[in-house]
């Protein structure tokens, strides 16, 4: 599905689309629902039961003589990462000074295959990466697979209205029992909504979700520490 489908999803189901032109104020909060969701369903959802839509396989193209390398859009790397050419694959290493003193380490460095990898997450200006560094360097071009955890999508109006919209990276299963129910109920939280009986329906299909998903509700969660706060 198309964001600007999705746009118009959640527009219809508030019954604020108008024939496709929802007052611009209105349509601001369609990014602010559809990321709040996909939040959710990347932190609040069990990783057994999210891995569904958050894990996927990659390649990675190794060139001779680099190292290190940055996979973007990635939370993390999952085992086993494997050599495209023959599936051999490389050993995970646990610290940094494995990798930096690897060659002292171990003889087989000198072969100038890698058949290791050390991978840390770093800070930068836009949240946080994942680097990898392969050991030993690379002595030519190769393909290296990895299977690795996702990071949520995150969007901005312009995804929702260019004429060529990006496509959720999500199986439709997972747009319409998650997405969608979650989407809608961050929507009608807005101050500009006050169909109550409505909202009543858009609740339960949220909690439902939830439910459905194995999440605990987050709204529900921080109401509860702010009330504990105000308790102290």
């Amino acid at each position: 599905m198309e964001l600007k489908e999705l746009k118009h999803r959640l527009l219809r189901t508030l019954d604020m689309d108008n024939g496709g032109n929802a007052p611009a104020y209105i349509q601001q909060e369609v990014p602010q629902a559809v990321n709040s969701a996909l939040q959710v369903m990347w932190l609040d959802v069990p990783r057994e039961r999210r891995s569904h839509y958050t894990r996927t396989i990659t390649e990675l193209d190794v060139d001779a003589g680099i190292d290190n390398y940055i996979i973007p859009k990635t939370q993390g790397i999952l085992s086993p990462v494997w050599h495209k050419d023959d599936k051999c694959p490389l050993t995970p290493l646990t610290t940094k000074y494995e990798a930096l003193a690897f060659t002292a380490l171990d003889d087989r460095a000198a072969h100038g295959r890698p058949f290791a990898y050390f991978a840390e997450r770093t800070a930068t200006q836009d949240g946080t990466q994942i680097n990898i560094m392969l050991q030993p360097v690379p002595i030519e071009d190769e393909t290296i697979v990895l299977e690795v955890e996702t990071m949520a999508p995150s969007y901005d109006l312009e995804d929702f209205c260019c004429e060529s919209c990006p496509v959720i990276p999500l199986p439709m299963q997972y747009i319409e029992s998650l997405l969608l129910p979650l989407a809608n109920y961050y929507m009608a939280r807005s101050s500009w909504f006050d169909n109550h009986q409505l909202f009543q329906a858009i609740e339960r299909d949220y909690k439902r979700a939830l439910m459905r998903a194995g999440a605990t509700d987050p709204i529900a969660q921080g109401a509860s520490a702010t009330e504990a706060t105000k308790d102290e």
